[in-house]
């Protein structure tokens, strides 16, 4: 939605009830300031989630931290990270790649079994930094005719937050030209990765 006051477009939730006029607690919901401070036995949102992160039980979700019995059809959907990250950006608290470093070496991990898997020859491109200083996860894939470099971003992170890092390290390389580099978000890299490199190989070699 577009925020008049700044003029700039926020990530936005629609919330609404599933009965016949509403049962009122998408109004509740809404309404709730999730984000003020509590008494000492009630915590706010941010603490909540927190206190989530802190187990560090799993990577994605599990019985112990998201997981449970009732919310059985989604599952596949419920991921403890990303949904921390949108909650503090609806804080209007900072996100650095501070915040989801660790998480994009699992990612990688995941996107390099299946090249492998696939018998797609690749190598990681070391020391390609941030303007924090942190790593930015790039692979160098290579095909018959050429090779193209893909970088691991965040669905919900600015082109210009590390994807333009990465651009402009990357260019001075002897095999790199603006065709050549691609990005692959969290959510193709946990559900699909394979099926969007084989898009971009396909859209290469026509």
């Amino acid at each position: 939605l577009m925020n008049t006051e700044v003029n700039e477009i926020l990530p936005s939730i629609y919330i609404s009830d599933t009965l016949p006029n509403g049962s009122g607690f998408s109004d509740r919901f809404f309404h709730q300031d999730w984000f003020s401070n509590k008494t000492d036995k009630e915590m706010n949102l941010l603490e909540y989630v927190e206190n989530k992160l802190n187990q560090s039980c799993c990577l994605e979700s599990c019985y112990k931290c998201l997981k449970n019995y009732d919310n059985r059809f989604i599952h596949p959907y419920l991921n403890l990270q990303l949904g921390s990250h949108l909650i503090k950006l609806f804080a209007k608290e900072v996100l650095t790649s501070s915040d989801f470093i660790n998480y994009e070496e699992y990612l990688i991990d995941l996107i390099e079994k299946d090249l492998n898997d696939e018998g797609i020859e690749f190598s990681k491109v070391n020391n390609v930094l941030d303007k924090f200083g942190n790593p930015i996860s790039v692979l160098n894939i290579k095909t018959s005719n050429m090779n193209f470099y893909l970088v691991l971003t965040h669905p919900l992170e600015a082109p210009s937050f590390r994807f333009l890092d990465a651009y402009k390290q990357l260019e001075d390389l002897e095999d790199f030209n603006e065709d050549s580099i691609f990005n692959i978000n969290y959510i193709s890299a946990l559900t699909k990765p394979l099926v969007e490199i084989k898009r971009i190989l396909s859209n290469i070699e026509e």
